[in-house]
């Protein structure tokens, strides 16, 4: 179920609310708004701490959606910080939540990485291409 919750706010709060946002306002403050309305309604969660956190991973789940076009990369980053939080955090020892959130952090960015690439890798190949097809 931790898994499966990711996607259902992914689909609403990227691929509607900020894509809608960012129609209306522009890319910043699309993500900017779309992430404040994702801490809003975790507002039950009633730590600052927590919700600064939600408001956080909020602005890294969007700019994947905004770097990709994609909602895949937002889908599996939610998931892995949703079994994080619910499945390793628990059972963790105060001590150990630094070095969860910078294994989150890390994934996070190697995760940007591989889809920068791959976007990077498809754009290369169609410039190419419509080269070729120009030259030829």
């Amino acid at each position: 179920m931790v898994l499966f919750v990711g996607v259902g706010e992914e689909l609403l709060f990227r691929g509607v609310i900020q894509r809608d946002l960012t129609h209306a306002f522009g890319p910043a403050a699309g993500l900017v708004l779309a992430s404040s309305v994702f801490c809003v309604m975790h507002l039950a969660w009633r730590s600052i701490s927590e919700l600064a956190l939600v408001f956080f991973m909020g602005i890294i789940f969007g700019y994947l959606y905004y770097k990709t076009g994609s909602l895949t990369a937002p889908i599996i980053a939610h998931g892995v910080g949703n079994v994080m939080l619910v499945g390793v955090l628990p059972y963790l020892q105060p001590s150990l939540y630094v070095l969860m959130l910078i294994t989150i952090i890390v994934i996070l960015l190697l995760l940007y990485y591989k889809i920068g690439r791959k976007l990077e890798e498809r754009h290369t190949l169609h410039v190419w291409r419509v080269r070729h097809a120009k030259e030829g």
